[in-house]
């Protein structure tokens, strides 16, 4: 379908013409069961949303028909309520809303606040720039001018959003003091350890052992070990225990590098940036079905036949049934085993399933927080961007573009099946967010009724989520013939995703890689 110039201009606003919305969700109105479909993306979070955009990019010396009618091949299934994949959570639609009422809803100014979950604030802005340069690469001009313009509309008077590191152990201590050793928080010799390892270390493949037993690390006195020792597991988000040299290192590096350093607007979380992606898909032709959840895939019997699809949507009474010649999964690897057996996994895919383990984040949220704050903490130095470490519960803090303060931690993907390690890292990021709110409050939240007299109700939201496995550094990823799954024309992408900045480029590679065997 074509927007006109005047389609554009509504939706870059709060109020977007319904003609605008009618026309770019006109083919969901069409059952999948009275549509042929070739491709099915499952999952719009990073890598799923990089896909589509380069498969559905109009291809030069073809026709806008023949463009058009390769993009309405393309399905892309999203169990949330808009883009984003795991990093933002927004609140479903009310059962019994049309889907185009949905969408038009989050173009309000009010649906900003609603939009929460770790975002991008958490990672390495140059990754940022390099993943914005990617997205780039797959929109039109007209396309690159609408997103301008949409993320400068919801950024017009909001300040820069600077990264500034605190470290919590018994008061809030900026990073640069942590690292200078002019603080409690390490004695300087301490300090000289870690800003050395911040500077950069060469660890060559043969020698890239765990950090526990390298020479570097028993190199070190006991006290300076059992200092140093929650810090990196905090800003690692797991143990030292069998973590690889090279990762430990390139954590440390990352993390300082990205102290009081701005991220690219397009990436505040206030900014919108997934609304505006699934406008774009939809304008191409793409059917972007939010809120629908593939339920089964079936794996086909003969080589070539297509995969039986199951889809739940929230907009339908019933499942809808369709048949896609080829799938991929920009997913979590270790989802997709509900889907089909580790055995079915092609042998590189089984092979880092059982080499390397998974993480599953805790997310903790509060809205409301501000009315919270103890009495004993100055609030002058949350703004977003504020980054928050507490080596103690060995929990990170993080205040969001849209004013919403986080609290996380990692554990074992196993772990997270198991309610008692879930509670036991809720409890830790409980632990680390009394440091700034105060406890009748915290009660409240948790409780979801005022715990005191006078107590403002501040609300908690849970959260638990892959976030893929811990690639160590000297390890190749997937060659591209190693990428695709056992079953004929399925495949799997952006499986990596981890918090480092190398995940970004895994995320890009696998997205390239799938679209030249999909195409």
């Amino acid at each position: 379908m074509t927007l006109t110039p005047d389609d554009w201009l509504s939706l870059q606003s709060t109020g977007p013409a319904p003609e605008a919305l009618n026309r770019l969700l006109s083919p969901l109105q069409t059952p999948l069961t009275d549509v042929a479909r070739g491709q099915v993306i499952v999952g719009g979070g990073l890598a799923g949303t990089l896909l589509a955009l380069r498969m559905s990019r109009p291809a030069e010396g073809v026709s806008s028909a023949q463009n058009a009618h390769a993009a309405e091949s393309l399905i892309v299934l999203e169990s949330r309520p808009t883009l984003g994949g795991r990093l933002f959570q927004t609140p479903p639609s009310n059962p019994g809303v049309s889907r185009i009422d949905a969408l038009a809803s989050q173009f309000s100014a009010e649906a900003i606040q609603y939009c929460s979950g770790p975002g991008f604030e958490l990672f390495d802005p140059l990754a940022l720039e390099v993943y914005e340069r990617h997205l780039r690469m797959f929109l039109s001009d007209t396309e690159q001018e609408f997103l301008d313009a949409f993320v400068a509309e919801r950024l017009q008077n909001a300040a820069p959003l600077l990264r500034h590191t605190y470290v919590v152990r018994k008061e809030f201590t900026n990073l640069s003091e942590v690292i200078s050793g002019s603080s409690e928080m390490l004695t300087r010799k301490e300090a000289d350890i870690l800003l050395q390892m911040s500077q950069g270390e060469s660890v060559s493949p043969e020698n890239d052992g765990p950090f526990e037993t390298s020479a570097f690390w028993q190199g070190l006195a006991k006290a300076q070990r059992e200092a140093l020792t929650p810090l990196l597991e905090t800003i690692l988000g797991w143990t030292l225990d069998r973590t690889p040299s090279s990762v430990v290192y390139s954590a440390v590096q990352a993390f300082v590098k990205s102290h009081q350093s701005e991220l690219p607007a397009w990436f505040l979380r206030s900014s919108r940036l997934e609304l505006a992606l699934e406008v774009i898909l939809l304008s191409r032709g793409v059917r972007v079905m939010t809120q629908a959840e593939l339920m089964r895939a079936a794996v086909p019997e003969k080589k070539g036949e297509a995969t039986s699809v199951q889809v739940a949507d929230m907009f339908a009474k019933t499942p809808q049934q369709m048949r896609a010649q080829k799938i991929a999964f920009a997913i979590p690897l270790m989802r997709t085993l509900s889907l089909l057996p580790r055995e079915q996994l092609h042998a590189q895919q089984s092979r880092l399933v059982a080499r390397h383990r998974p993480r599953s984040l805790v997310w903790v949220e509060y809205g409301q927080w501000k009315q919270a704050l103890s009495n004993q903490v100055n609030s002058e130095w949350l703004v977003p961007g504020v980054r928050i470490i507490c080596p103690v519960e060995r929990v990170q803090g993080v205040l969001l573009s849209n004013g919403q303060l986080g609290f996380f931690t990692s554990i074992d993907f196993e772990d997270s099946l198991h309610a008692q390690s879930v509670r036991e890292a809720l409890n830790r990021c409980r632990k680390a967010a009394l440091r700034l709110l105060s406890e009748p409050h915290m009660k409240a939240a948790q409780q979801a009724r005022p715990a005191a007299p006078g107590v403002t109700l501040m609300r908690e939201r849970i959260s638990l989520m892959p976030v893929g496995y811990n690639l160590p550094r000297n390890e190749t990823l997937p060659a591209t013939t190693e990428v695709k799954m056992t079953p004929a024309g399925w495949f799997t992408l952006g499986d990596h995703f981890t918090f480092a900045p190398e995940s970004w480029k895994n995320v890009i590679d696998s997205a390239h890689a799938v679209f030249q065997m999909m195409n």
